[in-house]
């Protein structure tokens, strides 16, 4: 009761970073987090992107998936070096963002989310380019991107609005530019305790299907309302009927 009332009182006097933190038990450990050339987000803001306070997490979860990126442009030889501008597409608080900033790309990183909260940090601290976009749109020109890069996020948005999104991307993208993004794996959907039966049969038969997560709230941000799940084959389908990208 009194850990709550304490919990509380931070979060009143503004202090909602420090509330969190003696929350998930991760206090003493984020203050150990030193000598990064960025600075990371709060606490507050960390969890919302990892589902714990947890700075650790936070950065190396974001550089091992950067490595896996490269390490997926590189086989398909699309060399960073020669681009002009990269996007990352749901970008949160630069858990991605901020280590392309660091392979040197500042200049040519840019970042959105619907999120405003996420975008005021990251324009107030990564050198990159970042904006605020709708439920619908993104605020960019057609083929202003080489690159666009989308972790985490099409796993959370529902089967109906896969091809518009697929469709907005294509539009930022140039002739012959590359998406990155990713989906759940082939058995998750299996471990997830929000699937039913129905959905899991669905998901056999090859539709994509999204299970609602009973926290979630559609009308808060982020919308970590769903998750979504994509079945083999469904990702070549979605290309193919949207009638822009190769696969």
């Amino acid at each position: 009761m009194r850990n709550r009332f304490i919990l509380r009182l931070l979060e009143r006097i503004k202090l909602d970073s420090l509330a969190v933190e003696l929350h998930d038990g991760t206090w003493l450990s984020n203050r150990k987090v030193q000598h990064q050339p960025l600075k990371i987000p709060p606490a507050r803001l960390i969890r919302q992107v990892v589902a714990t306070a947890d700075a650790h997490i936070f950065l190396w979860s974001g550089r091992l998936t950067v490595t896996r990126i490269l390490d997926l442009l590189h086989a398909g030889r699309v060399r960073l070096d020669e681009m002009s501008a990269i996007l990352d597409f749901g970008c949160g608080a630069g858990r991605l963002s901020r280590y392309f900033c660091m392979l040197g790309e500042d200049k040519k990183i840019f970042g959105c989310d619907v999120d405003p909260n996420f975008i005021a940090w990251c324009q107030a601290n990564l050198p990159g380019t970042f904006t605020v976009n709708s439920a619908s749109n993104l605020p960019f020109t057609d083929g202003q991107f080489d690159l666009v890069i989308s972790y985490s996020v099409f796993t959370h948005i529902l089967p109906d609005q896969q091809i518009p999104w697929f469709l907005e991307i294509a539009r930022t993208l140039r002739p012959g530019g590359t998406l990155v993004f990713s989906t759940h794996g082939v058995n998750d959907i299996y471990s997830s305790p929000h699937a039913t039966v129905v959905q899991r049969r669905k998901y056999e038969r090859g539709e994509i299907v999204s299970t609602m997560v009973p926290n979630g709230n559609r009308d808060s941000l982020p919308w970590f309302f769903c998750d979504t799940y994509h079945p083999p084959g469904a990702v070549e389908r979605y290309a193919a009927s949207s009638g822009v990208f190769e696969h």
